[in-house]
């Protein structure tokens, strides 16, 4: 059986950043100023001066890249059960390959990536496509994922974050099991070497 030195720590690390990417969508993940008034966009309300609100009417495409981004999460938590479940070790466990390991971190830590990534990528223009014609008084729409035009600004907030921090804790995770186990190396294995294998009834040499 292939028992990487380190499997504890990669499960750990793997709740861990579940746990964080979670908690993450319970917080606000971007923000948009413009001259007094500014708009903050959590998964399942937004804030404005007004107070906080539902997306029954406003914000429909801010709200569907938010979920998208919750899927991300969800499917994240499915594939890290999987990774878990793959790599733990157990009595009476069939054999642990090293590619099937390897190729579902890989899988794992690229997934989790997207859950910043696609958010990063379609934010702006989900703002841009919520808002009315813009009026003379306000000629810029959103250009980018953050920056700031006069008196406008935007830009992500702490759910962003720390969902990268999530995705950091879940590279850490993979890296620690997945590199070594992909190059091979003989001391990352819990396998005894093959000169202290036993022989029969002979002792280990």
């Amino acid at each position: 059986m292939f028992i990487h030195k380190h499997v504890r720590a990669t499960i750990l690390l793997t709740m861990l950043a579940v746990v964080v990417a979670i908690v993450s969508l319970n917080l606000r993940w971007y923000q948009v100023t413009k001259e007094s008034n500014t708009t903050e966009f959590g998964l399942t309300y937004f804030v404005d001066n007004y107070g906080m609100s539902g997306y029954d009417s406003e914000y429909t495409e801010v709200h569907l890249t938010l979920l998208l981004s919750a899927l991300f999460v969800a499917i994240w938590f499915l594939l890290a059960i999987a990774y878990v479940g793959l790599i733990i070790p157990g009595e009476g466990k069939d054999r642990i390959g090293r590619t099937e390991g390897t190729v579902l971190g890989w899988v794992l830590l690229a997934e989790s990536w997207l859950t910043v990534i696609v958010f990063a990528v379609y934010i702006a223009h989900a703002y841009n496509t919520d808002m009315p014609p813009v009026p003379l008084y306000d000629p810029h729409p959103l250009d980018s994922f953050a920056g700031d035009y006069g008196l406008k600004t935007w830009g992500p907030m702490a759910g962003w974050y720390v969902a990268i921090i999530a995705c950091i804790i879940q590279s850490i995770a993979v890296l620690t099991r997945n590199l070594p186990a992909l190059l091979g190396k003989p001391e990352d294995s819990g396998e005894p070497p093959p000169d202290e294998m036993p022989h029969g009834d002979l002792p280990i040499r």
